[in-house]
């Protein structure tokens, strides 16, 4: 985030917005809608950059007779594992050790209960830590995300266990969660 820092150092408050709100969607399919509704640590030197966003994902779900079919990872869902060659010439260097920390709250439709849910994800690979969590209340479920690189090199022999540690979570990041139908809503 560094170079998002340098990015942003003389720009106004709606710039910063602009900006952000833009980076976001490019990650998402097209008819995306992303409102920036709070952001904190660009001008500042706080070790973090937390931006809360607003997004409507039109796209995201796959509907299935009375099921509808969802990630909850909407910032990973699409990211396949970037280490996939089952070799490697060289070692891997990562610019900066980095943490990811996603929060996403799912509010589940009116008429829709939760028939699936994926189970917690902890992969730990010594510099590289993931966990992933999900809580459910009456209206909504609750997905927490956290990746952890703590290291800017690794050595072309601890490729295999690099590539398999991204694989894990890659896979999580797929996994979907699953609402069913469960009556009809009056108007």
């Amino acid at each position: 985030m560094r170079s998002r820092r340098l990015e942003h150092y003389a720009d106004d408050d709606a710039a910063t917005k602009k900006s952000f709100e833009e980076s976001v969607k490019s990650l998402f399919p097209e008819g995306t809608t992303v409102t920036l509704s709070n952001i904190s640590g660009v001008r500042t030197i706080d070790p973090a950059i937390v931006a809360e966003l607003d997004l409507n994902l039109p796209n995201s779900a796959s509907f299935v007779g009375s099921r509808i079919m969802l990630p909850m990872s909407v910032f990973r869902a699409t990211v396949r594992n970037p280490f996939a060659a089952t070799q490697r010439k060289s070692g891997v260097y990562f610019r900066f050790p980095y943490t990811e920390d996603d929060a996403v709250t799912l509010e589940i439709p009116p008429g829709y209960s939760v028939e699936t849910m994926p189970t917690t994800t902890e992969v730990l690979g010594g510099a590289i830590v993931y966990r992933n969590h999900y809580d459910m209340d009456d209206n909504s479920v609750h997905f927490t995300r956290h990746l952890e690189v703590n290291t800017v090199y690794i050595a072309v022999d601890k490729y295999p266990a690099l590539r398999s540690i991204y694989s894990k979570i890659a896979s999580a990041d797929q996994e979907q969660i699953v609402l069913r139908k469960t009556a009809k809503v009056s108007k």
